[in-house]
């Protein structure tokens, strides 16, 4: 009984680790693609990609950390003050996140300039939608199947 017991726990620990090995060599793929297509549209000089490159992990850094803690409480039963803590929780980590793309912003312009900032919003949102899409494509493809 218990040898079944601890290879049922093995297992199921091994599969849960096998999804999160996926989930993180999926996430280095789209990261991977994320410099590539953004090395492509900024177009950068070998002198702005030697300063771009360090400031644009470490404002993602601080993107992901605000994200992270963004998360709310997934219950469907709360009160109405776990709700209001839950709004206030999320509102602020939303200030956060403007906050630090307000900050990122000039230190961006500073190292690419003002257009090529500007570039930058626009090629990471194209960027998303590009990666949303073929997303769908492939979701909807596995349900004709």
């Amino acid at each position: 009984m218990k040898v079944g017991l601890l290879l049922t726990l093995s297992l199921c620990m091994a599969m849960q680790l096998s999804a999160q090995d996926r989930r993180g060599d999926i996430q280095e793929k789209i990261e991977s693609k994320k410099i590539a297509y953004l090395s492509d549209k900024l177009d950068l000089s070998t002198d702005e990609a030697q300063l771009f490159w360090p400031l644009y992990n470490e404002y993602n850094d601080e993107l992901k950390a605000s994200r992270t803690r963004r998360r709310t409480d997934k219950r469907v039963e709360l009160t109405e003050a776990e709700a209001d803590k839950c709004l206030d929780t999320y509102l602020n980590s939303q200030q956060t996140e403007i906050d630090v793309k307000r900050e990122y912003v000039n230190k961006f312009k500073d190292v690419i300039g003002s257009r090529k900032t500007l570039q930058l919003w626009r090629s990471e949102r194209e960027f998303k939608e590009d990666i949303l899409k073929q997303v769908k494509g492939r979701r909807k493809n596995r349900s004709e199947r």
